[in-house]
């Protein structure tokens, strides 16, 4: 399954630690936004991560991507589209 993970999180500490895990599991693509590879069974771990970390306003928001709407990202700019390696995700 693909996703991209969007993240707003108010305290640095917690941002840092957030980031630092997704950057374990996917591409940062934007300074809160990640894409990523997984299975359902790894999401479920991975979420569990992270909403021990996030706290009070902050939101985290997982949307996933089918394989034609994957095939279809653009981006414009510096960088151009990522490609989305096979992560090996030990959560």
């Amino acid at each position: 399954m693909y996703l991209v993970i969007l993240f707003d999180i108010c305290e640095p500490k917690r941002l840092r630690t957030v980031a630092k895990l997704l950057n374990s599991h996917g591409i940062r693509v934007q300074n809160s936004v990640f894409e990523v590879k997984t299975t359902r069974k790894k999401l479920i771990g991975l979420k569990r991560l992270i909403n021990k970390i996030i706290a009070g306003q902050d939101r985290v928001h997982y949307y996933q991507l089918c394989h034609k709407d994957l095939k279809a990202r653009k981006a414009d700019g510096l960088g151009g589209i990522m490609n989305i390696p096979d992560y090996v995700s030990i959560v």
